[in-house]
């Protein structure tokens, strides 16, 4: 105990280095407690939020609610058991249902039907009979829960309800299991198993996988597929489609004598066939949905037996005739979720996906808030009770954070809300708000805080990439709110569905991943328009080719919502690594910092350690009491750091809760504390333990003898005697500097260090501002553009470009609309739709036929076509004033609105509504984001500027750069992927992009290199001026296959445009010409204007190609002619031209004696084909990818861009590379004076909104294929490649505020330890020359000379540590962390600012200074016959 106290009293009596000491524990405590809280609360929260979470491999959208849109995905529910189709004679395909056996006698899908009569001769229990009477009228009774709505077997003047063993309701598992093993559903699905159409179904398919569940013990997966089959078959027992066939059989009873032989004859005979008339019938009857007024969805039931996949919380599906109000199981009602979500599961079954849904919609109000709103709860009655349960849909990964208790909790007017939304906007649970829903406005009661694992990064759009939790909220609310919501038939501007399901793989190993994935998709048959073709895949075991409407998307293609659910666990992790770093530098820190306090006092102790060793005191007894006084002021800062941390938590969790949705959280870590206790004492006792065990353990001699580490190294003394013709002051200082050798290097090293700390933890916020500064100072557009399926050997996919002014888009549109044509009416006399006053001065029969004309001949062309109804209104309102009404103009753009779009979008023909306005909304309101919908409700003009465009590209001068852009690999040992931009260098808006070193890249033919200029990434990574290497492409080329199918890609010269029955007069070059000015008109009255001159449109029909004989596989090519033969009705096919034939491969003419048949609304109606759809679908035409050969490149300069692996060319070099060589330098002049390049593929704008998908659509046909029939399949967005550089600045401007705030404390810290640590070790080894100043004072030295002797040892040192110090951190930030940026692919400009380094320096010697100047300062104080004892 006295070895306690006196090594305690001299920590105190040294009270600089104790107060130093104790500050440190305490820093060091307080920081890793409020790291460790916070670790804690995001880890703990992370687990609990993704406690059953698992990551999603594929996506698709789906309709929830009654929005409307003409994709809707639609559900027939007698194919999943039965792939027979009836056929009419137009060839569309429909559901059926056989019974027995066929002409051949093999089984059909169905057992024969039986029908009982049993009612009539008892009167006790009649359930096994076949009809029944309530209330004296007739129903049916299948046998499979028909009557078991609510169902009380107590009813005792209901003689038809089952008793409690047969009910189904009340079956066991095995009971079930059982059901399905037989494959007999009641008295009407009663399944042969082995029927052809049942084998190659769904629920076949599963029967077969299974084992028919034959197996004694099911495997959980069989068990749970055998349930869902039970289900499935239950409520399509129950449903509507079956009381339709209930319908029929009650009227041939009641309408019949022979009842039972007359019904079996009836249902025997077949459901669903074609009648005489060649409409399709499954009910002698009107089928129709009870309480249903859709046009469309009883549309669709009654002639496709089929309903579309919405409305999920209405019950409209089980609403028949004997359950009038739907199917309640314990007073709740079964709903359109529970078929529907079952059948994903049977699909999701059989294709080894675990399939999970939630029903979502989007709104937005006029103050620019916006709400996605989940259907996340529902209620259901407690049996032989008033009370109710609450259950949560995807019950799994849902987390309250917080709710109310209240009896009511959780009912149809209660909604939870996210965390954020309800922190900023002071939200208190219990009360009622208004969120923004129409019904019961402003009674909703927020009950609960919660969030589900899918949305923990609550963005409210799928499109956003930024999140504000201020004025956007994600309200989950009961089934019953969003269904009076958003399930009645509202206005769809007001709100937009984005309900979802998510594909997860149940398999580990992922190799089957995609087959079962178009597995999944074929036999989701989702559009019922394509039965027919699904079931020629499925026979074929071909799963290739997408029939469905469900846009099934991979993880990878869906980062913005992935980011949903995968952000939060990432910066979680990333915190708690950074988190770890740190506490490893400050324990190393406190370890440093007790190693040189403690060895002192070691130091200035060994001769009483010897003197108590030499008394016989154990060494384990000195040791334990240096420890113990070592840690006793841990024991007390400790709890004290930790108490503090605890109301520091919320500053940093507050942080993280402005951008996700977790909860606000206080946490009291009572195991933390011991955690930090045990930690803190075990460093401090390993510290005090190992320094003084070398020492302890010396014997008493060796501890009472002078200490060794005050003897002078001998080679540096020998070494410094003999340097000759110093003054003495000068040896002095050599003398000290040879014994203070290991003290020194120490000191230089612990300043180095030190200072390394100050200059990083000074230089990183700059750092990161200058970063992202730095980073976008020289790109100055928000957009960045590519346009996809540009094949260079095919003229025809090139874009077609049109002047926009984004100040006036409608004035744009117009003059790039299709009716912006000019009709010739005589010599020099043009005439646009647009001039009223001429058409209507006796010209109003013409006015008619050439708008036809040119609707009809322009738009089927795709190319270069701009169509908005803005441009339609315009047009509406001339017919008015030309003839004083509205017919042929708006009738035609019905036409083409409502019926012919649609179709090419593979979508049916709108009929419920006859508006082009709202089918033009119908048909896209799946397609469009967000938002798009949220422009189009604010600004009904944002709707009317909002354009289809086919294959053209608009371009502002002001806003819009166009280039070319190619992928391509160096050769080198990595090749590595690089992205050529060819900057056009004669366009105006360059400013997009500011490149220095312009000139140097200008197209020069006489290079035998391409001269190309690299970002700064391209230089870290080993490129730098004077660079060579080659260039390497590889492109997709249409190529035509021979008979050893083989690929030969098409030459430019194969390319041709000829006038009609010219086949030797060559025209125009398609390479170069204008491809916005094709027609099919065959009058030669169409005109355009350019150069000041009017030239004639170019019909379509004239463009050939001459493919090479030997090229050809003629199998093929004669199978393509016949069938283009049977469609067209053409004479002349091709042309034979010695070794090639000539064909004319975009006419999608009809010919009748030779002459082409002119094209009217019936031609788009019906359809078009042609040569080039043809020889594409029958393999005759392919896509062939074809390296080029390496091009020789040259690095001229370097730019202060940093965005990724990017070189920068002439875009006449680039139009080369990527294999253009015909027109590569070919020019559009605009009215304007502007001019861009034709090959031009990509886009950089500085427009603030992304226009080309915000405000129009922009579709290409792939390889031009324009025919109507390959539409679906061939045409595709043009969208290729994007970047949003705008909201990158705007993510990396948070992210670097966030991370500021964040790194606020750990430099704050970081730089008082490392003061400290500076202070301490300037004190502690300069104070080790205490005693020796000292002697010098007694031997007449004054402190003017003592202080020159030492001062100038230390000083030097100190300056130089300091400035290495600083050196070391930027040398870091220049070369170090960019390489290691670099191998993670990231390049940044890392700028380390040059007025710290002084400050740094200026700090680091002051500190040092302020040091040295207390020791000299004690030293002063200090009596000298003091010297004499042993202090």
């Amino acid at each position: 105990m006295l070895l306690f106290k006196n090594g305690l009293r001299k920590l105190l009596k040294d009270y600089v280095q104790f107060g130093i000491y104790l500050v440190l524990i305490t820093i060091a405590v307080i920081f890793t407690s409020t790291f460790g809280i916070v670790s804690s609360n995001l880890i703990s929260t992370n687990n609990n939020i993704n406690r059953n979470f698992e990551k999603f491999d594929y996506s698709f959208r789906y309709t929830s609610s009654a929005y409307k849109s003409n994709d809707t995905q639609t559900f027939t529910p007698w194919f999943s058991f039965n792939t027979q189709l009836v056929e009419d004679t137009k060839g569309n395909f429909f559901p059926t249902l056989r019974f027995g056996e066929n002409d051949l006698g093999e089984n059909e899908i169905l057992k024969k039907y039986e029908f009982i009569d049993g009612c009539a001769n008892n009167q006790k229990q009649c359930y096994e009979s076949s009809i029944f009477q309530d209330k004296n009228k007739n129903y049916i009774n299948f046998h499979f829960g028909d009557v078991e709505s609510n169902f009380d077997s107590n009813s005792i003047d209901k003689k038809y309800l089952p008793t409690e063993s047969q009910a189904i309701s009340n079956f066991s598992v095995e009971q079930k299991i059982e059901i399905v093993r037989k494959a007999e559903f009641g008295d009407l699905y009663k399944f042969n198993k082995d029927a052809k159409s049942f084998e190659t179904s769904l629920i076949g398919k599963l029967y077969k996988k299974h084992n028919y569940f034959e197996d004694k013990q099911l495997t959980p997966e069989a068990k749970k597929t055998a349930l869902n089959i039970f289900q499935y078959m239950f409520y399509l027992n129950n449903s509507v489609i079956t009381d339709i066939i209930k319908k029929d059989i009650i009227d041939i009873y009641e309408n019949t004598e022979k009842k039972k032989e007359e019904i079996e004859k009836v249902i025997n005979k077949g459901i669903g066939f074609i009648d005489d008339n060649g409409n399709y019938k499954f009910s002698s009857s009107e089928p129709k949905l009870n309480g249903e007024n859709d046009i469309q969805e009883n549309k669709l039931f009654k002639e496709r037996a089929s309903f579309y996949i919405k409305k999920f919380d209405s019950r409209t599906l089980f609403k028949t005739n004997f359950n009038i109000n739907g199917y309640q199981i314990l007073s709740n009602n079964i709903t359109h979720r529970d078929w529907f979500t079952n059948y994903f599961s049977l699909l999701g079954d059989l294709s080894n996906f675990k399939v999970r849904s939630t029903n979502e919609a989007v709104k937005w109000d006029s103050s620019g808030k916006k709400f996605r709103y989940i259907s996340a709860f529902y209620n259901t009655i407690k049996k032989d009770s008033d009370a109710y349960n609450v259950h949560f849909y995807n019950e799994d990964i849902f987390n309250l954070y917080k709710r109310t208790y209240r009896e009511d909790s959780f009912t149809s007017n209660s909604f939870i809300v996210s965390n954020g939304y309800a922190k900023y906007n002071k939200m208190d649970l219990g009360k009622s708000y208004d969120i923004n829903l129409k019904n019961n406005k402003g009674s909703y009661v927020m009950d609960g805080i919660g969030v589900d694992s899918l949305n923990v990064y609550p963005t409210i759009y799928e499109e956003d990439l930024l999140t504000n939790q201020e004025n956007e909220a994600i309200f989950y609310i009961s089934n019953s709110a969003f269904e009076q919501e958003f399930n009645k038939e509202a206005g769809e501007d007001s709100y937009q569905d984005v309900s979802r399901s998510y594909l997860t793989y149940k398999k580990t190993d992922k190799k089957n991943i995609e087959a079962d994935m178009r597995m999944f998709q074929t036999y989701f048959a989702d559009n019922v328009l394509n039965l027919g073709q699904v079931v020629e895949n499925i026979e074929k075991q071909d799963y290739s080719e997408n029939l469905a409407r469900a846009n099934i998307e991979s993880y990878k293609d869906t980062k913005l919502i992935n980011m949903r659910s995968s952000l939060f666990p990432g910066v979680v992790k990333g915190f708690y690594l950074l988190a770890i770093i740190f506490c490893i530098i400050f324990a190393s820190a406190l370890a440093f910092v007790v190693y040189n306090i403690f060895k002192k006092v070691l130091v200035s102790q060994r001769s009483q350690i010897g003197n108590l060793k030499s008394l016989g005191v154990s060494n384990s007894k000195i040791i334990f009491n240096y420890i113990l006084y070592m840690t006793f002021p841990i024991l007390i800062l400790v709890p004290i750091g930790w108490f503090i941390s605890l109301f520091l938590q919320g500053s940093l969790m507050g942080i993280f809760e402005r951008y996700f949705n977790i909860p606000s959280k206080f946490s009291i870590d009572w195991k933390l504390l011991l955690v930090e206790l045990s930690a803190f004492l075990g460093i401090v006792s390993s510290m005090v333990f190992f320094t003084s065990y070398f020492t302890v353990k010396q014997s008493p001699l060796i501890l009472l003898s002078p200490s060794k580490s005050h003897k002078p190294n001998m080679f540096l003394s020998r070494s410094f005697s003999k340097i000759k013709g110093i003054s003495f002051t000068s040896k002095l200082r050599l003398v000290i500097l040879s014994s203070a050798i290991k003290d020194l290097v120490v000191f230089f090293s612990i300043l180095l260090f030190s200072s390394s700390v100050i200059t990083l933890a000074s230089v990183a916020p700059n750092t990161m501002k200058n970063m992202s500064k730095e980073f976008y100072k020289n790109i100055k557009y928000n957009n960045d553009f590519s346009y996809s399926n540009v094949i260079v050997n095919n003229p025809l996919t090139r874009y077609s470009f049109y002047q926009m002014d984004e100040d006036n888009k409608a004035k744009s549109n117009l003059e790039a609309s299709l009716f912006n044509t000019s009709i010739k009416k005589g010599e020099n006399d043009y005439k646009t739709l647009f001039e009223v006053d001429y058409w209507k001065n006796g010209n109003e029969g013409s006015f008619k036929q050439h708008f036809e004309s040119i609707l009809f001949n322009n738009l089927i062309t795709f190319k270069g076509g701009v169509l908005s109804t803005g441009v339609m209104d315009e047009l509406v309102k001339v017919e008015s004033q030309i003839i004083k009404e509205n017919k042929i103009v708006r009738n035609r753009f019905n036409n083409v609105s409502c019926q012919i779009i649609p179709t090419l979008f593979g979508q049916g023909a709108i009929s419920e509504v006859n508006d082009y306005n709202e089918c033009i909304k119908s048909v896209s309101n799946n397609i469009l984001p967000s938002t798009i919908k949220e422009l189009w409700d604010k600004d009904n003009q944002e709707f009317k500027n909002f354009s289809f465009n086919f294959s053209a590209v608009s371009v502002d001068k002001e806003l819009d750069q166009m280039y070319t852009r190619v992928d391509s690999i160096i050769n080198n040992k990595k090749q590595d992927k690089y992205t050529v931009y060819g900057i056009d260098l004669e366009q105006k808006a360059s400013k997009n992009l500011l490149i220095k070193n312009q000139e140097k890249i200008k197209y020069n033919n006489s290079l035998d290199y391409i001269p190309v200029l690299i970002n700064k990434k391209g230089e870290l990574e080993g490129l730098k001026i004077g660079s060579e290497f080659n260039l390497q492409t590889s492109e997709s080329l249409l190529a035509t296959v021979d008979d050893d199918n083989l690929a030969y890609e098409l030459k430019s010269d194969q390319w041709s445009y000829k006038k009609s029955d010219q086949w030797s007069y060559k025209e125009k070059d398609l390479f170069t010409m204008d491809l916005d000015k094709f027609t099919y008109s065959n009058k030669e009255d169409f005109y355009f204007k350019k150069d000041n001159k009017y030239e004639q449109y170019y019909n379509m029909a004239d463009i050939e190609l001459s493919l090479q004989k030997k090229s050809l596989n003629k199998d093929l090519f004669k199978e393509v002619n016949e069938e283009y033969q049977e469609y067209s009705n053409k004479e002349l096919i091709y042309r034979d031209a010695g070794d090639s034939y000539i064909v004319k491969p975009f006419d999608i003419y009809k010919y009748e004696s030779g002459e082409p048949i002119e094209i009217g609304i019936e031609t788009l109606l019906g359809g078009t084909n042609n040569w080039l759809n043809i020889a594409l679908k029958k393999g005759l035409l392919v896509n062939k990818l074809v390296d080029s050969n390496p091009r020789k490149a040259k690095v001229v300069g370097v730019e202060e861009l940093y965005d990724g692996n990017k070189l920068y060319m002439d875009q006449l070099y680039a139009n080369q590379l990527m294999g253009v060589t015909t027109g590569f330098d070919s020019r559009k002049e605009f009215e304007n004076g502007t001019s861009i390049n034709i090959w031009s593929n990509a886009k950089m704008s500085s427009n603030i909104q992304n226009a080309d998908q915000m405000q129009r659509i922009l579709l290409a046909p792939f390889n031009a294929n324009n025919s109507t029939e390959g539409f679906a399949k061939y045409m595709d967005q043009s969208i290729g490649y994007t970047d949003y550089i705008q909201m990158k600045k705007m993510a990396m401007s948070n992210l670097i505020t966030s991370v500021i705030s964040i790194s606020v404390i750990f430099v704050s810290l970081s730089l008082i330890t490392a003061i400290i640590i500076i202070y301490l070790i300037t004190e502690m080894f300069i104070g080790r020359y205490k005693r020796f100043m000292s002697y010098m004072r007694i031997q007449g030295y004054s402190m003017k000379e003592i202080n020159s002797i030492i001062m100038w040892i230390f000083l030097p040192v100190a300056a130089i540590g300091v400035a290495f110090g600083i050196t070391i951190v930027w040398l870091l930030i220049s070369y170090l962390f960019p390489q290691i940026l670099l191998s993670l692919d990231i390049a940044v400009p890392m700028i380390m600012g040059w007025t710290i380094m002084p400050v740094v320096f200026f700090v680091g010697l002051s500190i040092f200074l302020l040091g040295y100047t207390v020791i000299m300062l004690s030293i002063k104080r200090v009596k000298l016959a003091s010297l004499i004892g042993n202090e």
